[in-house]
């Protein structure tokens, strides 16, 4: 007899639960404020930059160049690579004493953490 086919199945919610929507971590937060926050620094220096400048040296053309120069030079691109590098510094790290890493944002979450619950295989699950 048939009780449940599809998503109603233990394997059907399991399955829609993997596929469901990422809790976003309190690493994603920060790396997203500190985004934010570059981005309202650089969008009140660039005008100002470029207001200084062009009333100082009465060249607007020369002033324009400038602040655009300025608002490169303020945009931090190499910040996704040293943060991507730093985890996984760690991730090869917890794999040296057989851990296994699926996310390299877990890393800096698993660092934060206080208590850690586990079961008797050590295997960290789900509330499930």
């Amino acid at each position: 007899m048939v009780v449940a086919t599809g998503l109603q199945t233990y394997l059907g919610t399991m399955a829609k639960a993997i596929v469901g929507e990422q809790v976003q971590t309190s690493f994603d937060k920060g790396v997203s404020q500190f985004t934010w926050l570059m981005i309202r620094f650089i969008a009140v220096m660039v005008p100002l930059v470029f207001l200084i400048n062009g009333l100082t040296k009465h060249n607007w053309h020369e002033a324009f160049f400038f602040a655009m120069a300025v608002a490169v030079g303020m945009t931090p691109e190499m910040l996704p690579m040293i943060v991507t590098v730093c985890l996984s510094k760690g991730a090869m790290a917890m794999s040296r004493r057989k851990v296994i890493v699926k996310r390299l944002n877990s890393i800096q979450n698993l660092g934060a953490m206080d208590v850690l619950c586990t079961d008797k295989t050590g295997t960290l699950t789900m509330d499930t």
